[in-house]
């Protein structure tokens, strides 16, 4: 037990800051405050779990095939994932994004074809351009964008999200795979960051279980899981930043 007690300890101390930093991201409001967001604690805080994520792993390297210690490091990474799962995004917006193409989606609209300005400007540009306007759209369009305008009204979240979408005179680039997901997580529950970062952790746990598994058939140490399941960067973007790459990256390991 005496030598599990430094990973214990790291793992402690790490959930602390996670914690810490769902509370810091309160004061990162998206479109306000860029001078006084705590930007200088917020990279104290990361870099000080970067630390800790590497004398975990000077730890771990010291008992291979520890059975406790296996399991420490996944109570551990759920429980980091848990603190940090509510929190304020931090710098990012990509999530809006997904949320907006996934109601469209869930509403059989093909996510590709309007870029969210579209959705915005069609009923201006058809009363100060009809001419204009009639050779853009054909009769498929027009009723396609009366009915997202109707989804960009249906609630003060739906417009939010449209409103937020970075880069909205493009249609979303986002790849087929991540639309039926973003689909899924709308039906689920719609216009929710937390939901969408529920469904990356169905994800996130299959990567786990594809690198266990790859250990397990090279004749590696379990343990070496840690270096996926407690890395401070797959944490802060997959559930805070809330982006997409846990999917391909799940995926790839499945692959292997």
């Amino acid at each position: 037990m005496r030598s599990r007690l430094p990973i214990l300890l790291t793992g402690i101390a790490s959930l602390l800051l996670y914690s810490f930093l769902a509370q810091l991201s309160q004061q990162f409001n998206w479109g306000e405050g860029y001078s006084e967001r705590p930007l200088l604690t917020y990279l104290a805080v990361y870099f000080s779990l970067c630390t800790l994520y590497g004398l975990t792993w000077f730890f771990v390297q010291k008992r291979p095939g520890d059975r406790g210690i296996f399991w420490m490091i996944i109570v551990f990474g759920l429980l980091f994932r848990a603190a940090i799962l509510p929190s304020q995004q931090i710098q990012e917006d990509d999530v809006y994004r997904y949320l907006w193409d996934g109601k469209v989606f869930a509403h059989g609209i093909n996510p590709f074809e309007y870029a969210p300005a579209e959705v915005h400007n069609f009923k201006e540009l058809r009363i100060q351009n009809p001419e204009n306007y009639y050779e853009i759209y054909v009769e498929r369009n027009e009723r396609e964008l009366e009915q997202l305008d109707v989804l960009k009204w249906e609630s003060p979240q739906s417009l939010e999200i449209l409103e937020r979408v970075n880069h909205p005179d493009v249609p979303t680039i986002y790849p087929p795979m991540a639309q039926f997901v973003f689909r899924l997580v709308h039906h689920v529950k719609p216009d929710s960051i937390v939901a969408m970062r529920a469904g990356f952790l169905i994800f996130d746990v299959m990567a786990l279980g594809f690198i266990i598994g790859i250990l397990s058939r090279l004749g590696l140490d379990k343990a070496g899981c840690l270096i996926y399941f407690w890395s401070p960067l797959v944490i802060k973007e997959t559930f805070n930043s809330t982006h997409l790459d846990v999917i391909g990256i799940s995926l790839l390991c499945g692959s292997i």
